[in-house]
């Protein structure tokens, strides 16, 4: 798939800008503890599949070092290994939180996301990245680089309205 690029003007439409990325504060401690990223399915109804064929990639024992980055701003985050995204990462749909294991394992099987659906990941940052997401207000790209996969660039836009903010997942 190298080569392949996503449009600009589908990802911003999929990932709006000013509404796409939230720091949020998922222990109500009044500080931000992770990223909240949205997208909006703008494309066509899809059904998740019964099954999901990751072609003998086994999450349990893979090395996700040098597989999986996060880079915002040119500057890499601090990833995270496969324990961490298991106890850090969760995926929303439809307000319903689902882990990664349990999409896997089939919990959103069958279900239809719908022209207008979000689809929310909600990650919690080491304290160093949030620090520097907390103190850079303004015009960001994020890039999601995953070995074999096109990259993802998202640009979004972090001011007051959308930092330190409590997360709400019946917004997801």
């Amino acid at each position: 798939m190298e080569g392949i690029d996503f449009p600009p003007y589908l990802i911003e439409k999929i990932f709006p800008p000013k509404e796409c990325i939230k720091l949020v504060d998922t222990n109500d401690d009044g500080l931000s503890d992770s990223i909240q990223i949205q997208a909006i399915n703008w494309i066509l109804p899809f059904t998740i599949p019964e099954t999901i064929d990751l072609g003998g990639f086994n999450l349990e024992t893979t090395d996700l070092s040098g597989m999986i980055q996060i880079i915002i701003d040119s500057e890499p985050l601090e990833i995270y290994d496969m324990k961490y995204l298991r106890e850090n990462a969760s995926f929303y749909f439809r307000g319903n939180n689902y882990t990664l294991n349990s999409i896997l394992d089939g919990a959103l099987a069958g279900q239809t996301v719908a022209v207008g659906d979000k689809l929310t990941i909600l990650l919690k940052l080491k304290e160093t990245d949030m620090k520097k997401l907390e103190e850079s207000k303004g015009k960001h790209e994020i890039a999601i680089n995953i070995k074999n996969l096109p990259t993802l660039t998202i640009k979004c836009e972090l001011f007051e309205k959308n930092m330190n903010i409590k997360f709400d997942p019946s917004k997801t």
